[in-house]
Parts: C-alpha cells; sequence; structure tokens
C-alpha cells in the first residue's frame, strides 16, 4: 500500500519579524484593467487599407518586492506586457473586461499573495500605452505601429484594508496623422490572506497529517538554534521545521514542488532517536543537561531542487519502510515513529519575495 504526503508550502516572503495580529496584514493583491476606450472616430490605416486596429499595453509593478504582471506576453512596444485590442473599428467605443478583447479575458493580469506584513505594497505603479497596430498580431510584434502615446507612467493606492480602487486614466495620440484619444480603467484590490506559518523552533515542528497538501506561510524570523544541525542551504539561511510520523507501510513523499511554492527549497530529514518527540536528556540529579534536543536526532537524508534551467528548483523526497538499496534507496522508515523536516531556501536572495 502506497501512502503519501504532499506538502505544499506556498511562500511568498522569507525571514522578516512579523507583529500581531498576522491575519489583518497578509494580503493578496489583484490588478486587473476594467475597460478600455477610444473617444473619437480615426481611421488611422486609410481607406484602402482596413479601420483601425487600437490596442492598449499595461504593466503594473509593486513598490516593495517588484511583483509584475503574471502572464506578460513578449516584445510589443512596453515587453512584457499584458494588452485589450479591438481590430478593425475606428471609434468611438468603450470595451468591458471580461471579453476576448483582453489578454488574459478576463482583465485580471497581476495575483500576487504577501505573506509579510513588511511587503504588502502601498502604492501599483503602471506603466501604459495606446496605440494604432499595423501588424498582423494583436499588437505591435513585427511591422510596428502609429497613433501611439507617450508610456504613460501612473501610481494607484492599494486600499489599506479589504477592498478595492478604481482610477481611469487618458492620454492622446504624438502622431498628428493618427489624432486619437485612449482611456483606461485600473482596479487594485486587496483581498485578506489568511495561513499558518512554519515554526522555526523544533520543539514546536508543525505537525501534519498524511495524504494532506498544507499551504503554509514562510515569514518569522527562521533562525539557527544553539546545537541545530546546519548543513549546506541551512546555515546560510536559517530553518523552519515540520514533522510526521511514519505509517504502518508504503511510502510517504515529501514534496515542495507544487504550484504555490515561489522559490528554490532545500529540505533535511531526520528521525527522532527516542521514536517520539523532541527531548533534551537531563541528569536525574543534578539536573544538568547530558544530551541536547538534537542529540537525539539522526540524519535521514536531504533533498536539494534541481532544476534544469536552475530557477526556482523545489525540494522532493520519497521515504519508505523497505530495507535500504546502497547508492538506490534511503534508510528505511520506522512505523509510528516521529520524523522532522527542516526546510530552508536555496538562495539567500529570497528572504526578500
Amino acid at each position: 500500500m502506497m501512502t503519501s504526503w504532499n506538502g505544499k508550502i506556498a511562500i511568498v516572503g522569507l525571514f522578516f519579524l512579523l507583529t500581531s495580529p498576522l491575519a489583518l496584514s497578509q494580503s493578496t493583491i489583484n490588478v486587473r484593467v476594467v475597460s478600455v476606450a477610444v473617444t473619437s472616430n480615426v481611421d488611422c490605416d486609410g481607406f484602402l487599407t482596413g479601420d483601425s486596429d487600437f490596442v492598449w499595453e499595461f504593466i503594473a509593478t509593486d513598490n516593495t518586492l517588484g511583483n509584475s504582471n503574471n502572464n506578460p506576453v513578449l516584445f510589443g512596444v512596453l515587453g512584457d506586457f499584458n494588452y485589450a485590442y479591438n481590430n478593425g473599428n475606428n471609434g468611438p467605443y468603450t470595451m468591458t473586461a471580461p471579453g476576448g478583447g483582453f489578454s488574459p479575458t478576463n482583465g485580471l493580469y497581476f495575483s500576487h499573495d504577501y505573506v509579510c506584513p513588511t511587503d504588502v505594497p502601498t502604492v501599483i505603479d503602471i506603466d501604459w500605452r495606446g496605440y494604432e497596430n499595423d501588424d498582423i498580431f494583436n499588437y505591435s510584434l513585427v511591422f510596428g505601429s502609429d497613433g501611439e502615446t507617450a508610456n504613460q507612467l501612473v501610481s494607484m493606492a492599494v486600499p489599506a484594508g479589504a477592498g478595492t480602487t478604481t482610477q481611469t486614466f487618458s492620454a492622446s495620440s504624438t502622431d498628428g496623422a493618427c489624432p486619437q484619444t485612449y482611456e483606461v480603467t485600473f482596479e487594485v484590490e486587496r483581498v485578506p490572506l489568511v495561513l499558518n506559518y512554519l515554526e522555526d523552533d523544533i520543539c514546536n515542528a508543525t505537525a501534519v497529517v498524511l495524504n494532506t497538501t498544507y499551504t503554509l506561510g514562510w515569514c518569522p524570523s527562521a533562525t539557527l538554534e544553539s546545537n541545530e544541525p546546519a548543513a549546506a542551504d541551512v546555515a546560510a539561511n536559517g530553518s523552519v521545521w515540520f514533522q510526521f510520523v511514519a505509517p504502518a507501510g508504503g511510502e510517504v513523499e515529501i514534496t515542495t514542488d507544487l504550484s504555490g511554492t515561489e522559490f528554490g527549497t532545500y529540505i533535511e530529514i531526520y528521525h527522532a532517536a527516542d521514536g517520539t518527540s523532541c527531548n533534551t536528556g537531563v541528569h536525574p540529579l543534578t539536573g544538568t543537561t547530558i544530551k541536547d534536543k538534537f542529540d537525539y536526532l539522526s540524519h535521514q537524508e536531504f533533498s536539494d531542487g534541481i532544476d534544469l534551467l536552475g530557477v526556482d528548483p523545489e525540494a522532493q523526497i520519497s521515504l519508505d519502510a523497505c530495507d535500504p538499496i546502497p547508492l538506490i534507496s534511503y534508510q528505511k522508515l520506522l512505523a509510528g515513529e516521529t520524523y522532522y523536516v527542516q526546510l530552508t531556501s536555496d538562495d539567500p536572495g529570497s528572504k526578500h519575495g
């Protein structure tokens, strides 16, 4: 029988001190294009080449971590942008999302979770431009454009609490041969994000249940306790802990290679030598420590994420109750006993997002 545990560690920011209550500060920030419009009837292509194909490109960037559009397209006028378009229509008109003329069709082009209070942005900076497209594609890729506005750099405040702000911006073409005025309306939304955090102290390690996917935050200061094992990335970045009890038989898979994990991870597996929990050996008469709690741990195995592109490699490992085969499988799991998982990031730079 195969028994597995998939741990989803959905983490945006690392290693920041927090103040209570956490749930009031954690947020998801969404930015969407609500509508676009042109205010005049202008044929920028001329009588023989069809009607105008107007396009709006836009990029949103937060003022804390530098997060930007989730699924942008390349090239165009701005590069790494999302867009709206309406082909063969000289205007005037207004288009409202959701709709087929928007990329993405629902208008939501920026959506990021901010686990750490200090990471939640106060401002979203938006770079946008309007133009008439002369390309065979739905935005300027090869053959250029006319009727362009100058680059528009605007800012929108993020609501202080749950809610939305909406603002309309307008800009006119700098091309006298295609004198169009473009409008675009954006919405910035703040949604409360409530989740639990992994523990920094091994004796408070989060107990996880098999066959469960967890979404957990990693934001409190991840430190190294006195005598804590600190192999490889742990030494540089500190660690957090969780624990599980080995099942009667089968396999336990531990993975952070899931869609919510936004950075490279590294894990170490330890078996509690007494088979149960976090203990310190104390002399019965003097009360002095004979064995530190970490001395009761025996190292089981480690996993360092590997990614062929070297981008956010996420660790995963499978353990089972079979006798190990040298160079092929790891130490066997002991049914009913406790195992501790030490988790950290691959890169010190991940401390900032």
